[in-house]
């Protein structure tokens, strides 16, 4: 029996991805519908930090809205790259609600960051980045290769320097784009939704996982002593 055991090929989409991105597509669609539709719907959905009090549902709403073509497939791209392994370990409820946990995450972390200011924020890669931060997760496992069909534990993958690496890259970027667009007065980039959302995903995806069960279909977890 070999020691670990590799993830299903990249490009086999689950439904529920291809579900979410075609809902993502729909919504871009409708709100960009010949008219002022997308004025109206950017300002009553966008995440506008000075709003989200008395309007919360923009935590959630802001993640289904994109303002251009090349913004929404960026998006759509990176969830199919990222969200595919995660989505097949998570089926597809889980998976759902994973996807507004780390948009609500993301969302939150801008919120906190830009509470001074109304300038709003559209799109779902703060929710991408908490897939992309599960993601990685199932890279570099112990033994073998390609992806591992399991997640790595929380603390191993704090003990994995390649993990760690990832991660710490990850976040130089996102606070690299953060110095540019200070000096140079162009804040474009929501950088502070891209590293709530990756660390939120990062972090938190254990608490959506499926309970992991042993080959006798056992729980996985108990403890049954050491063999003297």
């Amino acid at each position: 029996m070999s020691a670990s055991k590799t993830s299903p090929p990249a490009f086999r989409i689950p439904s529920h991805v291809l579900i979410l991105s075609s809902l993502l597509a729909l919504c871009f669609i409708v709100t960009h519908s010949p008219g002022s539709v997308w004025y109206i719907t950017a300002d009553r959905f966008a995440l506008v930090p000075s709003s989200v009090l008395y309007a919360p549902w923009r935590l959630i709403s802001y993640s289904f809205l994109h303002d251009s073509w090349e913004h929404l497939i960026f998006n759509l791209a990176w969830l199919v790259i990222f969200g595919s392994t995660v989505a097949r370990h998570l089926g597809s409820a889980r998976f759902f609600f994973f996807f507004i946990f780390c948009a609500i995450s993301a969302g939150v972390v801008y919120t906190v960051f830009n509470s001074s200011n109304g300038f709003p924020a559209v799109g779902a890669s703060g929710a991408v980045f908490g897939l992309f931060g599960a993601f990685v997760r199932f890279l570099f496992p112990s033994k073998g290769d390609g992806l591992a069909t399991q997640p790595q534990s929380l603390k191993r993958a704090l003990q994995n320097r390649q993990t760690c690496t990832i991660v710490a890259i990850v976040i130089g970027i996102d606070a690299l784009f953060a110095a540019v667009g200070g000096i140079f007065g162009n804040d474009i980039i929501a950088w502070e939704a891209h590293i709530g959302g990756f660390i939120a995903g990062f972090v938190c995806f254990g608490w959506f996982a499926p309970p992991s069960h042993s080959t006798s279909r056992g729980p996985r977890n108990f403890d049954y002593g050491e063999w003297r």
